[in-house]
This record gives C-alpha cells, structure tokens and sequence, in this order.
C-alpha cells in the first residue's frame, strides 16, 4: 500500500508537503511541485487516508485471523501502518518483527538499514576525500524516519570533524526545485565542494542538472550505500 512516506520519497520532498498537497493546504508550495506530487500520487495508485485507514483495518482483521487459523508462533511483517501493527498485535499474543519500517509501536522487533550510520559513512567519506565546505540537499522540516536520520548521522560525524554545515548549504526541498538549488550553488561565492543528498534519484537529478552533455546513468532507484554491518535491530 503506498503511502505519504513513499511519495514524498519519490517526490524528493518531506511527508509534510505532501500531506498539505493531497489535503488541498498547499500554502507556500510551488504548483510544479504540487502538480509533481499529484502526478506521482496517481502513478504509484495512492489510496486516501480514510481509505487507507479502512482497507488497512480489513486487512490486518484478516491477517490477525489466518495468524490464529495457522496456530502461528509468530510473525514477520513488511511495511505496515501503526494502525495494523498495533491491531494484529491486539488479536494474536506472539511474537512479531517487522522489516524496514519506522513504528512507534512498542515491544517490537524492528530489523532495517540503518539510516544514520548512513549518514555518519557519508560525513566520515568526505572528511577522508579532504572536503570541509560541504552540503545537505533534503526536506529540512523535523520529520521523522529515513531523512531526518540520515541528517542527524551527517552532522553528528561532521561536528566530530569540526566541520560545520551552515545554513546557506542546507537546500531544502520543501522551498527549491533541483534547478534552483543548482543555481544557488553556482552563484554562492564559497559553494561547497561537497553535496550529501537524501536520495540517490534526487541526487541524479541534481548531477544532469548541472553537466546536462554527460551521457545519463542507469542508477536503480532507492539504493542507499551501506555497510554490511550497517544494519540495526531495535
């Protein structure tokens, strides 16, 4: 079921915007970037949130029952609401993990990258290639999940460093389409040498947008660059 969380991933923009546009608030976001998330919404079949909330509610019922009917001992799930977790943990008295997912649900096994290590292996990278002036491209709004852990990483490990990111090199996505935060760069009179951007598709976008004549790589989307032992269990 595709969520806030997935489109705004998609979009290169917080969950926030998102929200605002699918909700009719959208306030200070630019129409491109409305009209961008809307188009991504219907290709990726996003359901509303009260429909969501309902199918999801049948569904995890339904989940819940086949539990009991197998005599389950427990459970592995991938990407569920709170709402379904909390409703399958209600209805059957055994163990679950879940993969991949940010629940606030307490109790539970959560197994996935972990995004701050992510972060911190970025920071630790460009230290290593010389770079102190460097960049964060992202949703800079306090949200949480993958983007805000991945910052918090980032900056964390720059600080151990002694290297600051000022404000004029955090290019908030919620504000500036790709185009004009390659812009910004190119007029700064100290630009950063270095950009940590949240996505790799966002960063793809970025890097045509600044040498359109280089040949177009095929870059699979959503692959995050971690170690082997970069993985968490909470």
């Amino acid at each position: 079921m595709v969520t806030l969380k997935d489109i705004a991933e998609r979009a290169g923009v917080s969950m926030m915007t998102v929200s605002r546009v699918m909700n009719g608030k959208e306030g200070k976001v630019s129409e491109k970037t409305s009209e961008r998330i809307r188009t991504l919404a219907d290709e990726m079949g996003y359901i509303p949130n009260s429909s969501a909330r309902s199918l999801a509610a049948r569904s995890s019922q339904i989940i819940a029952f086949r539990l009991r009917s197998w005599n389950a001992e427990g459970a592995i799930f991938l990407g569920l609401f709170d709402e379904e977790v909390q409703q399958i943990q209600n209805s059957n008295r055994i163990p679950l993990i879940l993969i991949d997912s940010y629940s606030n649900v307490r109790q539970l096994i959560n197994i996935g990258i972990d995004d701050y290590k992510g972060g911190q292996l970025a920071a630790d990278y460009f230290f290593k290639k010389g770079h102190k002036t460097l960049g964060f491209v992202g949703p800079f709004t306090k949200i949480g999940g993958v983007i805000t852990k991945r910052y918090q990483g980032f900056t964390d490990t720059l600080d151990k460093h002694h290297i600051s990111l000022t404000q004029d090199h955090v290019y908030d996505m919620e504000k500036m389409e790709p185009s004009e935060i390659i812009d910004s760069i190119l007029q700064d009179n100290c630009p950063p040498s270095g950009l940590f951007v949240f996505s790799d598709e966002i960063a793809l976008q970025l890097s045509n947008i600044a040498d359109p004549d280089r040949p177009s790589e095929n870059v699979t989307l959503d692959v995050r660059l971690v170690e082997r032992n970069s993985v968490s269990t909470q």
